[in-house]
């Protein structure tokens, strides 16, 4: 869950915290059920104290326009909610760490719960052993990818990747 910039008129991007928390329990609940050992790591960056950006600190330009903030946007720690995810067994917080490190560990991931941004897609297009769960979004998902579309079907592949799994240790 790497926000980056989009809480800053990317808001349309950020997924609620209780998309993560409904993949990251559903797969515990699986994992747990197979009696495969796990921890669950949250890799987010947000910021340490409050702070305001202002119009003229962050634009966008894409090939289609410009983007400036209209007004200036107060950032706080506890906008993220990262207590939230408490409820997560086996949770291991890696917040504001160095975002190649982050890139390996997401990209070595056995199971990577993408957000809606490059950074995370990238990490699963590196991610050639593990299972990454796609939030659509304007990158296409690849042919091997889960959707947590509905649950019951994300459970049903996320059982069988943990058989697979299993057969290859």
């Amino acid at each position: 869950m790497r926000w980056g910039d989009l809480p800053i008129g990317h808001e349309e991007r950020l997924l609620p915290n209780r998309y993560y928390i409904d993949a990251a329990m559903r797969s515990a609940e699986i994992l747990e059920k197979q009696k495969i050992p796990f921890v669950c790591e949250l890799h987010t960056e947000m910021p340490t104290t409050s702070f305001v950006v202002t119009p003229q600190h962050h634009g966008v330009k894409n090939r289609i326009k410009e983007y400036r903030l209209k007004e200036s946007v107060m950032l706080t720690p506890e906008q993220y909610r990262v207590s939230d995810f408490e409820v997560i067994p086996n949770l291991h917080k890696r917040i504001n760490e160095d975002p190649i490190e982050t890139l390996e560990a997401l990209a070595t991931a056995d199971f990577l719960i993408m957000s809606k941004s490059s950074f995370s897609y990238l990490a699963a297009l590196f991610n050639q052993e593990g299972k990454s769960l796609y939030a659509p979004f304007w990158h296409p998902s690849m042919a091997d990818w889960v959707q947590f579309n509905p649950p019951l079907l994300f459970g049903e592949h996320l059982e069988e990747y943990c058989e697979e799994w299993l057969l290859k240790r």
